[in-house]
């Protein structure tokens, strides 16, 4: 997650996380690692997707080009 979409995620929850008990906070504080790292884990996934994709079109270029 870029430092930007982080400190636009931590505006959104300050106004909840000031008025908050203890165990409320916890729970924002979760949510806000928990959205961090779902961030990370697709911004990974869509990597791997793109190479994968880019090995299979030359893979397929390839063997078009045998033909």
């Amino acid at each position: 997650m870029s430092l930007q979409a982080r400190q636009v995620l931590l505006n959104s929850l300050r106004p909840r996380y000031r008025g908050a008990n203890k165990t409320q906070k916890s729970k924002i504080l979760d949510e806000f690692i928990h959205q961090g790292v779902i961030e990370d884990d697709l911004r990974a996934f869509k990597c791997s997707l793109l190479l994968s994709l880019s090995l299979l079109t030359d893979e397929m270029t390839s063997l078009l080009s045998g033909l």
